[in-house]
């Protein structure tokens, strides 16, 4: 990515630095980031979702569609 197109590798690590910032029970936590020049990859390292995904990509649309029953819980949670 850094060696195709360097604003967008440049807004991607802006919003990595954000989402290392960001400290909410909601909020899955940002472990690590491994910058991968050799491959030209950037590998985050996410906490686990023990409670599993509350949204899921539809491949047919191409979009992102919350599971209601996760997300009706989480809801019902707060």
């Amino acid at each position: 990515m850094r060696n195709r197109d360097r604003t967008a590798y440049i807004d991607a690590m802006r919003e990595i630095d954000i989402h290392k910032m960001l400290i909410h029970p909601n909020i899955i936590k940002l472990k690590e980031v491994i910058d991968d020049n050799a491959d030209d990859k950037v590998y985050l390292i996410m906490e686990c979702a023990s409670k599993g995904r509350i949204m899921y990509h539809d491949r047919q649309t191409n979009t992102f569609v919350f599971n209601t029953a996760r997300s009706s819980e989480h809801v019902s949670n707060n």
